[in-house]
């Protein structure tokens, strides 16, 4: 009696899964803002989980477009609006 080992049926590889798109991060107007080179700091509008005319610092910035007045943050992408005085 011969011990063969049977070879398990070769499966055929799945489809690559296509990478899942990163999540769209919020969105959120900065009216009266500062910039200390870290944060952000003014008066947010149309944030989602903030009240319009509340003021606040963001996180860290990532990084800022100074052409399109648009800045990135953590979690949410910023529209400036006009500069503090």
């Amino acid at each position: 009696m011969t011990d063969a080992v049977k070879e398990r049926p070769k499966v055929k590889s799945k489809a690559k899964r296509e990478a899942a798109p990163a999540k769209e991060k919020q969105r959120a107007k900065l009216d009266l803002w500062t910039y200390d080179g870290d944060q952000l700091h003014g008066i947010v509008y149309d944030h989602p989980r903030l009240h319009d005319g509340e003021y606040v610092h963001t996180t860290r910035v990532l990084w800022v477009d100074w052409s399109t007045k648009i800045a990135e943050t953590r979690n949410t992408v910023y529209i400036l609006l006009r500069k503090a005085p």
